[in-house]
């Protein structure tokens, strides 16, 4: 796991999220590895209420995973106002970082 150091105290809804990474960890939860990364997107952010917030991203890659929740982890995403990228093989979860 890699942890970009300088990513800013935010805001979510800590029960949505984490059920949102569960259901993301568990689509692959027949790899016997997984990378994991979260940084900070420089350049990039989203504007609500007129102000700039920064945008972290979660990517999570291995060999291959579980289609099966795809529904379930795109309706989370979208609670907590989260894009999510899912792919053959990785998922990527870029949440604002709400202050």
């Amino acid at each position: 796991l890699l942890t970009d150091q300088d990513l800013p105290p935010f805001k979510i809804d800590q029960n949505n999220f984490s059920k949102l990474l569960r259901k993301t960890l568990n689509a692959f939860r027949a790899s016997d590895s997984i990378d994991i990364s979260l940084k900070l997107l420089f350049g990039q952010h989203v504007i609500i209420d007129e102000k700039k917030e920064a945008i972290a991203q979660l990517y999570i890659r291995a060999n291959g995973r579980y289609t099966d929740t795809d529904h379930e982890i795109r309706s989370l995403a979208e609670m907590s106002q989260i894009k999510s990228i899912l792919k053959e093989r990785y998922i990527k979860l870029e949440i604002p970082l709400i202050q």
